[in-house]
């Protein structure tokens, strides 16, 4: 038996001794009826059981009281527990969408950077093929010159100066020639293009050597013939200048100097001349195309014909020298395409010269052009 069951059967029995107690005394009290004490100990009995029972009743409602209570503050704990669990799932889902964010923004920074060292490398690499280019041609034009000036024989180039100093008597010293400058058998033959079809307007890429020989030979043609010679380089363009003041040739021939810039040519972007140089220049009989220099773009010398040949009288002649590299062959299959009706004359110079005539003119007195 329980500590509180004892605790209950110990005040039942309490509470019905006091009653048969109270009902004796009744009976004693009565002394002349034993009826009525008998009742009176009944009646006792009655009132004990009664009082334990409500006592019993009292203690069972006052223990499930305790029990709701327990109950309530447990699942008051566990609901509490719940909530904050759930606080703790809310914070912990908001930290780790924060964390995402974090990473998707350096993912994004990360994969920005990647494009930009991407862009990088690819213009490094770009420059790195550009430049490795310019230093083959620089390094095939040393070659070529070396090898113009030590392995080929010299009799032809001394012939062709022959002739030009006997054609003309210059009124001052002629420049060196050879190697960077004109050959003497390209201006032996620009002054046979000259005295021959008689031009009144000559265009020439590239000032120097040349452009004194030319000036000489227009000035013996007369008839208001001019020479305008093109150079990229403001150094090159004042010696040039210099030069024809020295032979008293400037009111023949001038030199406009026109640095080197981005071009549209066909839907394209070249590196030509600016051509706002050009741009007062119509009717030109004859073009000579030494430059710019072949290191300074592919096919450096591709643009003269497409961009002056709205200028080009009909018959007129265009010249190409160092036709012995690859890139001016390739300007010239790209020439003959553009000018189908062309004749192409190829002349064994020593840096190889290509004479390009438009169409024949009806009379006219060809030199014979002495080749070796």
């Amino acid at each position: 038996m329980s500590r509180q069951a004892r605790f209950l059967f110990v005040q039942m029995v309490s509470l019905t001794l006091l009653g048969a107690g109270t009902g004796a005394l009744g009976a004693v009290l009565a002394r002349a009826n034993l009826i009525q004490g008998w009742l009176a100990l009944l009646a006792g009995a009655i009132l004990g059981s009664v009082g334990a029972l409500v006592l019993l009743v009292r203690r069972l409602f006052w223990r499930m009281d305790t029990l709701h209570r327990k109950l309530l503050t447990k699942f008051g704990r566990e609901l509490l527990s719940s909530q904050q669990q759930a606080e703790r799932g809310q914070r912990q889902a908001a930290t780790a969408a924060h964390h995402a964010q974090v990473a998707a923004q350096l993912a994004a920074e990360a994969e920005r950077l990647a494009r930009q060292a991407t862009t990088t490398l690819r213009e490094s690499d770009r420059v790195a093929q550009e430049t490795l280019r310019q230093a083959r041609a620089a390094a095939h034009d040393a070659r070529l010159t070396a090898s113009h000036v030590v392995e080929r024989p010299d009799f032809p180039q001394v012939e062709a100066l022959f002739t030009l100093h006997s054609a003309f008597r210059p009124r001052a010293p002629m420049p060196t020639s050879r190697g960077w400058a004109a050959s003497p058998d390209l201006c032996l033959e620009l002054v046979r293009q000259v005295l021959t079809r008689r031009p009144r307007l000559v265009v020439e890429f590239g000032s120097g050597l040349s452009t004194l020989w030319l000036a000489y030979a227009l000035e013996q043609v007369g008839e208001g013939a001019k020479l305008v010679s093109v150079d990229h380089d403001p150094h090159y363009g004042a010696r040039t200048t210099a030069d024809l003041e020295a032979h008293g040739l400037t009111d023949i021939a001038e030199v406009r100097i026109a640095p080197l810039t981005t071009t549209p040519m066909d839907g394209e972007s070249v590196r030509w001349y600016d051509p706002t140089v050009l741009a007062d220049l119509e009717d030109i009989d004859l073009v000579v195309v030494d430059g710019p220099p072949g290191s300074t773009a592919p096919q450096a010398r591709y643009p003269a014909v497409p961009l002056l040949r709205n200028k080009l009288t009909s018959d007129a002649v265009i010249v190409l020298d160092d036709c012995e590299r690859t890139d001016e062959r390739a300007i010239l299959d790209r020439w003959r395409t553009l000018l189908p009706e062309s004749e192409l004359s190829m002349l064994e110079h020593e840096k190889q010269t290509a004479v390009l005539q438009l169409s024949l003119p009806d009379t006219a007195t060809v030199t014979p052009i002495r080749q070796r």
